[in-house]
């Protein structure tokens, strides 16, 4: 996939540094995938989530410690990066949607 907005993952990363390892891995999987639509995305990632009635797919990160809020446009092979979160974070950012 095409990735958009990388530098929301590195700011992340110089913000909390055990969460690099997990985003790498993360980062390589999703920008070497090619996913036709949601079913093929959660069978690679399989804690993903599509939070229903928003454009947002979720990434549960390092264990569910963080989170990672996502718009996959599956046609155009693209993953755009909306917010990296702590969980306590994602709780407060869900609220809202």
């Amino acid at each position: 996939m095409i990735l958009s907005g990388r530098q929301e993952l590195d700011a992340f990363r110089k913000k909390h540094p055990d969460s690099r390892k997990a985003l790498d891995q993360w980062q390589m999987a999703i920008e070497k995938g090619v996913f036709k639509d949601f079913v093929e995305l959660k069978a690679a990632f399989p804690s993903v989530d599509y939070v229903k009635g928003s454009p947002f797919t979720v990434f549960d990160i390092r264990g569910n410690n963080y989170r990672l809020a996502v718009v996959i446009v599956y046609r155009e092979n693209r993953c755009i990066i909306e917010r990296v979160m702590t969980h306590d974070d994602y709780v407060r950012w869900s609220r809202n949607l």
